[in-house]
């Protein structure tokens, strides 16, 4: 049985890689938020300052939801658009991050 300090030092590292791969398209996470005790479930927002995808995981129904919000300044407020989502097979977390990866690719159109 994986621990919860498991659970969650691969949850971190599975994020590193992601924003390792999207750095090299001059993308950047900006916030993120992790909840280990609601399934899993994290809220992620990456892009450019500019352009910003929010990917959201619903760990219980295991569903990658994007939205998309322009920025003017950095005292803007978002206004999320949906952009769409993503459905993954459970305990898949390499499809999880990858699925992650091509969302942020639609929200911001890199």
């Amino acid at each position: 049985m994986v621990s919860d300090a498991q659970s969650s030092i691969a949850f971190l590292e599975g994020f590193l890689s992601l924003a390792k791969r999207i750095e090299q398209k001059s993308l950047a996470v900006y916030s993120l938020r992790f909840d280990p005790l609601v399934f899993g479930s994290w809220v992620l927002v990456a892009g450019t300052r500019k352009n910003r995808a929010q990917i959201t995981w619903d760990g219980r129904d295991f569903v990658l939801t994007c939205a998309a919000s322009s920025f003017q300044n950095t005292s803007s407020h978002p206004v999320w658009q949906p952009v769409g989502s993503l459905g993954t097979e459970p305990g898949d977390h390499t499809g999880m991050f990858a699925a992650a990866e091509q969302l942020i690719y639609r929200g911001v159109g890199a």
